[in-house]
């Protein structure tokens, strides 16, 4: 294989090189807009979570109440 052979498998070499990381790249950007959309849903989860055991709460304390009124 001559010089001119090994400097342009050299030069392809190099670009596939770059794609791969360019791709690498953009995998990692789609994964961390993921960890961020999914930590958002978690919030919105406990969030969620704590308004229902509020609800319960105020529904279990709620017949109480208003046996208290009617005496």
């Amino acid at each position: 294989m001559g010089t001119e052979a090994n400097a342009d498998a050299i030069g392809k070499l190099s670009t596939r090189a770059q794609e791969a990381g360019n791709a690498v790249s953009e995998v990692l950007g789609v994964a961390g807009a993921l960890s961020r959309h999914a930590a958002g849903m978690s919030e919105a989860f406990e969030t969620l979570i704590r308004q229902s055991r509020a609800v319960a709460s105020d529904r279990k304390a709620e017949p109480a109440f208003r046996n208290h009124r009617l005496q």
